[in-house]
């Protein structure tokens, strides 16, 4: 084989990797092993509880909660080869009011002490969790390392304008954030799409910038004082993944879900109240 022929042989066989690395990538989740990726994050919720008072007149009452941290993520090698996540705050600070009033301000105490661990695989689908306890943070720990909770990546390669469907299961309570109030503890089913809405080439990695939609199939759940409570809503955001990460490295995740009380003796239909839940995530990687 002589050397031009050689040289238009290797070209031929580089220029499909090439291409696809242009115009298109594998979503694959496979860090680093041993390298430190941190985080920055906001977290915002309003919750609107909407009712009547014993006078029947209308009643309304806004709160506001707030997380603003870092955390820390190191892939390592688990049993059998397994990928394993260990993920850690380095801080976390949380603001609430009510109303209009001021902002009240503090330091979550024993945040840098919580960590979690999670198996995952290269489509991201978490496996196992262990460590975390009962503590609300261990959930949104692995929902900023997914960047939407049960997000699950296509087998195939993408391009700008593909989309794919998924579903996700949203614990309500840890979502939301670390302590925003006394939610209910109940797991919402959402059903969304995921398009690529561009592909940028860069000189160190591909990124593709990926929108995602949906709702949540409507839930009923019935209290111990016999209430029914029925939950609904909708999700959207934007997520960034690049490949030289190997890993989402932004994303914006907007949700509401609303929740309505029905008492057993009210009328056919009629709710005696309503609590609205307005939470937006914001995430990206530090260099």
């Amino acid at each position: 084989m002589t050397l031009r022929v050689a040289a238009i042989l290797l070209t031929v066989l580089t220029l499909p990797r090439t291409a696809a690395g242009q115009d298109s990538l594998r979503l694959e989740f496979a860090p680093v092993y041993g390298a430190r990726v941190h985080r920055l994050f906001q977290t915002h919720t309003r919750i609107t509880i909407a009712g009547v008072d014993t006078s029947g007149a209308p009643v309304a009452r806004t709160r506001e909660v707030a997380d603003l941290g870092g955390m820390t993520q190191v892939a390592l090698a688990g049993p059998e080869g397994a990928l394993v996540i260990h993920l850690g705050f380095d801080s976390l600070r949380a603001r609430a009011r009510d109303g209009g009033q001021p902002w009240s301000e503090f330091e979550v105490e024993g945040a840098d002490s919580l960590w979690v661990q999670a198996r995952m695989n290269e489509r991201m689908q978490v496996l196992e969790i262990s460590g975390g306890g009962d503590d609300p943070g261990s959930g949104l720990l692995v929902h900023l390392l997914t960047g939407i909770p049960g997000l699950t990546l296509p087998e195939r390669w993408v391009a700008a304008g593909d989309h794919w469907g998924a579903r996700l299961e949203f614990p309500l309570g840890e979502f939301l954030g670390r302590r925003p109030t006394s939610t209910p503890s109940v797991t919402l089913t959402a059903r969304a799409t995921f398009t690529v809405d561009s592909v940028a080439a860069r000189s160190q990695d591909t990124l593709a910038y990926v929108g995602f939609s949906g709702a949540f199939a409507p839930r009923e759940v019935t209290d111990e004082e016999g209430a029914v409570l029925r939950y609904g809503g909708v999700l959207q955001g934007t997520l960034v993944w690049s490949t030289g990460w190997r890993s989402l490295v932004s994303g914006v995740t907007r949700t509401r879900v609303e929740l309505g009380a029905v008492e057993p003796d009210a009328p056919a239909g009629q709710a005696r109240g309503r609590v609205t839940f307005e939470t937006t995530i914001r995430q990206s990687v530090s260099p």
